[in-house]
């Protein structure tokens, strides 16, 4: 096995005997050719528990602390019936599975949880003792001689309590007696339980207990609920006295508190592209059992000093692999996936995404409203610049290549904006609830904001293709170039057609905000009562969706008077703007690649957020979606030109300036973007600010013709490298040992290539370099940091560089010989991750030197927004 699995594992708990009934085809009793009904029954509960770790972890590893009860002594109340079918493996596929169609419930009657479980005295000795506490009587004092956890722990008892958790969560006498002694000390280590105690609930269960916790927005918007639930919620806040507590919400992402000694870590993981719940919408059918593999998962990996991490990665992919093959094959006799799901425990490699979350409430506040998982350092705290170095990843390599960031997609459009993923997938709840209704009273009325440009309706219109289909009808009407009232008529009976059509039309009414809010109140009806008047009928307007896309307004909190002016607000209310805006029941704010605008009260001036951390990011996205690149593909551009497209303060009209500038790149440069494809400075003005655009590729071309001063000090730290690792003076004989002077040309090359790219990799982590006399002298000590927090990231970059350069000079893979340099051929032309460690090492060395390569030719490393 590929992990490091316990020496032993003990699974007790409550017992559930599951009765199957697979749906057949015999709908007569002469039909022979199609298979009939099957009813099957076999223990859930404890019971599932230790198959699913049997298979994951051995047999011989794993006791079962309960006893074999015939069917027949099995209480009617803790027996669970479901009818399973057959359906489609995947959307649209033809392999079929089974999964369940519907859950039939328990028996009628009391249960009783004295079944004969077996006495503590009698279990074998276990590393990890797994307890399914299911509510089922388990959990209370008539049981205590059969818990495998006495008192409190001796020097013999498990190094590890996994309790997988049904509501009532807290409650019980087995939870007492596991959480009423010290809490854990260091190396979890207590006199109690609580230092040995990992508790697993779901997040669905700890909102049954009446926690606050949201779902299907963002990530950071269910890891603030849970963070608050934790300090306000009594059972959970006692929960989160365990070693680990790690809730799950579904097979999409788990929250983790670490107890460490020093104090609590919070980790998020996560699926990247979706959110709770998404997962599960895609595939037909539903399982159960996922709680119980995820568990399963958890304590397989308990061997293993980094198992926590580890199970839970793995067991969301199990929740995820059980889900998609049920009780498999529709024409095999249904069994669960046993050797399937073992593997993904085993062997799967990692899906998930994994961040720092904050620790508490207080952290959230000081964060503010709009912090993003990506934007937290190791600390759980919040970044303080703008997300350059992300924005630089992934403009390069795709969103995909930088795995801890949430992001969302809606057909076309992408975004990793944690408000404008809250916002659209707020809009695509409020669609889809919509759609399912089959006679709604009144139009769907939402409003979208934001500056020109911004793609206010793209958005909406990706995800009501999502929603309805790509054949969905979209219909548009300017209301600033509407003369009079029979032209909103004429438009609404367009609408009422499409939706006599059974379509569910979009209705774009763009600048609804202009002309002093003139139309206001030709909106009201038919948003209220779904009718509108022509002459002296009233005609329904039908089933059908209102976007107000703003044409005045920045966003919908300054869509209205300013505040404080009167005659504003008597004008407003005559024009039945509070009425209008009491039926629009959704806002997307589109932000845009500028940074986000806020007006100071003081003075009522817009200025930049600096609560905006992500503008770069946006910029970075769109670029790739206009140059086309797809996944895997590395956008080949100029590093100092894409610094400048990325941190030049501002675009003249928001995206449209944008992109008409990287069109213009495009045209001229082709797959490979060069600052010399830019148009001249007065067309580039247009635009940006051409002079702060000009300057920052500047920066990168003063340090770069600084190459020859770096490149013998590049070599020098090699060789000092090589001599570390081989422990002995170096041989004089080989070329590539000598000093610098003495290099072959090639070799001297490779090392002015290297020093040129310094620049070019550290923008990848959001660092830059100026002259050293452009600001203050500092301490380089969180330089180093950054450095090390991202070292594998840049030591595979200065090798994927170092290759680069060396196939531009026409070297390619080859064995090592002693005429390899004759032959331009060289055997570390591989993935970084393909090399081995001491050549690895290399790179990590050569990139903890940066800072002193730098300061040679007099230039210091700073964050990329210090500007020179």
């Amino acid at each position: 096995m590929s992990h490091s699995t316990p020496a032993s594992v003990l699974v007790c708990g409550d017992l559930i005997l599951d009765q199957h009934i697979y749906e057949g085809e015999r709908t007569y009793a002469d039909t022979r050719s199609a298979h009939g009904v099957r009813v099957t029954e076999e223990l859930g509960g404890a019971g599932l528990l230790h198959r699913f770790l049997a298979s994951a972890v051995g047999a011989d590893k794993v006791h079962a602390g309960f006893p074999t009860v015939p069917a027949g002594e099995f209480p009617p109340a803790l027996r669970a019936y479901a009818t399973w079918k057959s359906v489609p493996i995947s959307p649209r596929a033809k392999e079929r599975v089974w999964r369940v169609a519907s859950a039939l419930g328990y028996g009628a009657g009391e249960f009783s949880p004295r079944i004969g479980f077996p006495a503590r005295e009698s279990f074998p000795p276990a590393e990890v003792v797994v307890i399914d506490d299911s509510s089922l009587g388990f959990r209370f004092w008539p049981s205590l001689k059969h818990w495998p956890v006495p008192e409190s722990p001796a020097a013999d008892s498990p190094r590890w309590v996994v309790l997988k958790l049904s509501g009532p969560v807290a409650e019980g006498d087995l939870w007492r007696r596991l959480s009423d002694f010290e809490k854990p000390s260091p190396g979890g280590e207590g006199k109690g339980w609580l230092g040995r105690l990992v508790v697993i609930v779901s997040a669905s269960n700890l909102r049954r207990e009446g926690a606050n916790i949201g779902q299907g927005v963002s990530w950071e918007r269910t890891v603030e609920d849970l963070v608050r639930a934790l300090e306000n919620h009594p059972p959970l806040r006692d929960l989160a006295r365990a070693r680990h507590l790690i809730v799950t919400f579904g097979c999409d992402g788990a929250f983790w508190r670490d107890n460490q000694p020093q104090g609590a870590v919070h980790r998020c993981l996560f699926d990247r592209g979706g959110i709770e719940g998404d997962f599960e919408r895609i595939i037909p059918g539903r399982v159960f059992g996922s709680q119980a593999i995820f568990t399963a998962a958890i304590a397989s990996h308990l061997g293993n000093p980094e198992g926590i991490d580890q199970g839970i990665d793995r067991g969301l992919q199990a929740m995820r692999e059980l889900l998609v093959r049920g009780h498999g094959p529709a024409e095999a006799t249904p069994a669960w996936p046993m050797q399937a799901l073992a593997k993904v425990i085993q062997d799967r490699v990692s899906d998930f995404a994994v961040a720092e979350a904050p620790r508490t409430s207080a952290e959230i506040a000081t964060a503010g409203r709009d912090w993003m998982l990506c934007g937290l350092g190791r600390d759980g705290r919040k970044a303080t610049e703008p997300l350059v170095g992300l924005a630089t990843r992934i403009a390069r390599f795709g969103v995909e290549s930088v795995t801890q960031i949430p992001c969302a997609k809606f057909g076309k459009l992408t975004t990793a904006d944690r408000q404008e993923i809250e916002a659209l997938r707020q809009i695509r709840n409020l669609i889809q609830n919509y759609h399912a209704k089959a006679r709604p009273e009144r139009p769907l009325s939402l409003a979208a904001f934001g500056p020109p440009g911004a793609g206010k309706s793209f958005g909406i219109k990706q995800i009501a293709r999502g929603v309805l289909g790509d054949d969905v009808a979209f219909l548009e009407f300017n209301l600033s170039q509407i003369a009079g009232e029979n032209e909103i008529v004429a438009a609404l009976h367009q609408v009422r057609d499409k939706a006599l059509e059974g379509r569910t039309p979009f209705v774009f009414w763009d600048e609804f905000d202009s002309g002093e809010y003139r139309w206001l109140r030709s909106f009201l009806a038919p948003m209220q009562d779904g009718k509108f008047l022509d002459g002296q009928l009233a005609h329904a307007v039908g089933k059908c969706v209102f976007v107000f896309a703003g044409g005045t307004s920045p966003d919908w909190d300054h869509f209205g008077p300013p505040a404080g002016d009167e005659k504003a607000e008597k004008q407003f209310v005559l024009a039945k703007g509070p009425d209008f805006r009491s039926r629009v029941a959704g806002v997307l704010n589109v932000l845009g690649p500028n940074p986000r605008q806020h007006c100071q009260p003081e003075n009522k001036l817009w200025t930049d957020d600096p609560a905006d951390l992500c503008w770069p990011v946006r910029r970075a996205i769109l670029l790739r979606t206009w140059a086309g690149v797809g996944k895997g593909t590395s956008l080949d551009i100029d590093a100092g030109l894409l610094a400048a497209l990325l941190e030049v303060p501002r675009y003249t009209n928001g995206a449209r300036s944008l992109e008409r500038l990287f069109r213009h790149l495009l045209d001229q440069g082709g797959a490979a973007l060069r600052p010399a494809h830019l148009p001249p400075r007065e067309q580039l003005a247009m635009s940006a600010d051409a002079d702060a655009f000009l300057a920052i590729i500047e920066r990168f071309a003063a340090f770069r013709a600084a190459a020859d001063v770096i490149a013998p000090a590049i070599h020098e730290g090699w060789r000092r490298e090589m001599a570390r690792q081989t422990g002995q003076p170096l041989p004089a004989q080989q070329d590539y040992l000598q000093e610098f002077a003495k290099l072959p040309a090639h070799m001297r090359a490779d090392n002015i290539a290297a020093a040129r790219r310094i620049i070019d990799v550290l923008a990848l982590v959001g660092l830059s370099v100026v002259r050293a006399g452009d600001v203050p002298t500092a301490d380089d000590q969180p330089i180093a940091d950054i450095i090390d927090k991202h070292l594998e990231f840049l030591a595979e970059a200065e090798h994927d560089g170092w290759m680069a350069a060396r196939e531009r000079n026409g070297w390619i893979k080859g064995p090592r010989d002693q005429n390899r340099d004759a032959a331009r051929q060289h055997p570390l032309f591989c993935h970084y991750r393909d090399l081995e460690k001491k050549e690895q090492d290399k790179d990590r060395g050569s990139v903890r030197l940066y800072p002193e390569f730098v300061r040679l030719a007099g230039f210091r490393i700073v964050p990329r927004t210090v500007r020179a």
